[in-house]
C-alpha cells in the first residue's frame, strides 16, 4: 500500500498546497494593487505635464490676439472717450460757475449794421439798437450761423442772404 496515501497524508498535502497558494495569491494581490497605484500616479503626472505644455502653447497663441484686440478697441474708442471727457469737464465747469455765482460763458452774435458784439440771445444791438437777426441756418448741414456770415461755420457752404 505504498502507492496509496492515507486520508491524513492527503489532507496535509492539500493544506500545504493551499497555504502556498494563499501566500502566492496574497503576494500577487499586493503586486497588482501596488502596480495600479503606481499606474494612476504615473497617469496623473503625465496629464499634468501635458496640461502645462498645452497651457503654455495656448498662452503664446492668445497673447498677440488679445494685444491686437485691445489696441483695436482703444484706437476705435479714443475719440469717443475724448468727447465724453470734454463733455464731462464742460459740465463740471458749468456746475462750478453756477455754484460760485458766475455766469457761464455766453455765445455771441455780431450786429450786421455796426459790427458790435452782443449776447447770442439779444434781440437788439447794444451799440446801435438795430434788430439782430441771429438765426441764419445752413441749407447743407443745418448749422445756425451769425446773420452777417457769408459761409457756414461748420461745413463752409456759401450761405444765401
Amino acid at each position: 500500500m505504498e502507492g496509496r496515501r492515507s486520508f491524513d497524508q492527503v489532507r496535509r498535502g492539500m493544506d500545504d498546497e493551499f497555504s502556498r497558494s494563499a501566500k502566492t495569491s496574497f503576494t500577487g494581490f499586493v503586486m497588482v494593487g501596488g502596480g495600479m497605484v503606481l499606474s494612476v500616479v504615473g497617469l496623473i503626472m503625465l496629464k499634468l505635464g501635458y496640461m502645462g505644455r498645452v497651457g503654455r502653447y495656448v498662452a503664446a497663441e492668445i497673447a498677440p490676439v488679445a494685444g491686437d484686440t485691445v489696441n483695436y478697441l482703444g484706437a476705435k474708442t479714443q475719440n469717443g472717450v475724448r468727447n465724453m471727457a470734454s463733455a464731462i469737464s464742460q459740465g463740471i465747469a458749468q456746475g462750478v460757475n453756477a455754484a460760485s455765482g458766475q455766469a457761464p460763458p455766453v455765445a455771441e452774435a455780431t450786429c450786421a449794421k455796426c459790427g458790435e458784439t452782443n449776447d447770442s440771445d439779444a434781440k437788439f444791438c447794444n451799440g446801435c439798437g438795430a434788430e439782430i437777426v441771429s438765426v441764419h441756418p445752413c441749407a447743407g448741414c443745418g448749422e445756425v450761423n451769425d446773420a452777417a456770415a457769408s459761409f457756414c461755420d461748420n461745413c463752409g457752404t456759401r450761405l444765401s442772404k
